[in-house]
């Protein structure tokens, strides 16, 4: 696995080009920017993830030429963002949506409670299925949730979901909440959405 670290913001003209052993590519947010064959005739690529949800910026259709036509993983609710765009929607057919989670901490434990088929993703396949997160995202030094408004078979927040956690600055709830439950945000200090 390359996993291109969250420093990096351009991958340059050709930089992985013809890399033909490493299985998975995993591109953080923050690259704004992709050269012309940066990842050309990479052929032994299962999967492609992305974690930016705004597409980086390519400038040819080479880009990810001979990739073995792997499935290329883009943020929940990007689709047709990365379809509309003019060099990305050209891999349409490889797209998959999975869960990126902004918080770490959030991303740990949802993997850990959720994912089904232990690939370390989480796919709208599994969240839609869970009907209640109880207390498992009360946890100290978590800031944000706004992945939980994918969580779409709650209805119901649980007493003390997320009570006391001073740290937790936003959740996006789901449009299916009919319930709040008591204490659920209570003496989260910093919640500001």
């Amino acid at each position: 696995t390359i996993e291109i670290p969250k420093t990096v913001e351009t991958i340059g003209f050709g930089a992985f080009s013809g890399c033909s052993s490493y299985t998975n590519l995993i591109l953080n947010e923050n690259v704004l920017s992709i050269g012309d064959y940066a990842f050309y005739g990479n052929t032994a690529l299962n999967s492609i993830a992305i974690r930016c949800f705004t597409p980086p910026t390519l400038t040819s259709t080479q880009t990810f030429a001979n990739t073995n036509n792997c499935p290329i993983y883009i943020p929940l609710g990007s689709l047709e963002t990365y379809r509309s765009h003019p060099y990305w929607g050209m891999y349409g057919s490889r797209y998959v949506e999975y869960m990126v989670f902004e918080d770490k901490m959030v991303e740990e434990k949802a993997l850990e409670v959720y994912d089904i088929n232990r690939d370390d993703m989480l796919f709208n396949n599994e969240i839609s299925g869970v009907t209640s997160i109880g207390t498992n995202f009360n946890m100290p030094g978590m800031t944000s949730f706004d992945e939980f408004q994918y969580f779409t078979g709650v209805t119901e927040l649980s007493t003390s979901a997320f009570d006391g956690n001073l740290t937790l600055t936003s959740v996006k709830l789901p449009s299916t909440i009919t319930y709040i439950g008591f204490r659920a945000f209570e003496n989260c200090v910093s919640l500001l959405n």
